[in-house]
């Protein structure tokens, strides 16, 4: 009977086709730190933000316009304006929060300056991901030569209108590439709407999650802010 596939597929998926070896849940020793280490990242639990949990909603427009302002001139109670917007009093406590959020990262972003590195990383992929995504073992990556043509190619693909497909086997780099390719493309245009489609829906989940993971909690804290600024 053939032995079950290599345990690091319980956390990211089919992401291994290899088989377990005799007396080891994983097929050889990288396989297993890098489960270790995704087990490890999972556990740690997130530095607050600074930000609240709280409610936009379809009314927060609406209430931004008319109603934001007056309950910071204290012109009108929160329970006023929950009646003038029939709504409860709890939501506009929530929106005004979100408000107040909202309009302190708008005051803070009149300070902001942008690194000349980071003007600099936003033009170059390899620079970018060079400069601020870790591998496994916590060193900074040093992008492949096929990597960097890979999305060279993308780009031009994106640029050009035209359509891409790279073929690689696999544990060629794949995920992790387009990963922080995804990432540098949201920093470069915050707007951009990118599909990510997988083998399956937890190979795709996983891989939007671990977009989003680096865009809250990368790795590089002390150059992190240079781009979240951008």
């Amino acid at each position: 009977m053939a032995r079950p596939r290599c345990k690091i597929n319980e956390l990211v998926g089919e992401s291994c086709r290899r088989q377990r070896r005799e007396r080891s849940p994983y097929c050889t020793d990288k396989c297993k730190k890098r489960y270790h280490y995704i087990k490890n990242k999972k556990k740690k639990k997130p530095e607050p933000s600074g930000k609240s949990s709280t409610n936009r909603g379809q009314h927060y427009k609406d209430f931004v316009t008319l109603y934001a302002q007056k309950i910071e001139d204290k012109v009108f109670t929160h329970q006023q304006v929950a009646d003038l917007m029939d709504i409860g009093r709890v939501t506009v406590t929530e929106m005004y929060a979100a408000y107040r959020e909202d309009k302190a990262i708008l005051e803070a972003q009149q300070d902001w300056e942008i690194a000349e590195e980071t003007k600099k990383s936003l033009q170059d992929f390899k620079d970018f991901r060079d400069r601020y995504f870790k591998t496994e073992t916590g060193d900074l990556y040093e992008t492949a030569d096929f990597h960097e043509n890979w999305i060279n190619n993308i780009v031009d693909a994106i640029e050009n209108g035209k359509q891409q497909m790279i073929l690689s086997p696999p544990r060629h780099g794949k995920t992790d590439l387009l990963t922080h390719f995804a990432v540098w493309q949201i920093c470069k245009n915050p707007n951009i709407r990118i599909m990510w489609v997988g083998g399956n829906e937890d190979i795709a989940k996983n891989a939007v999650g671990s977009v989003m993971d680096h865009l809250e909690n990368n790795e590089a804290s002390e150059r992190r802010d240079e781009w979240t600024r951008c």
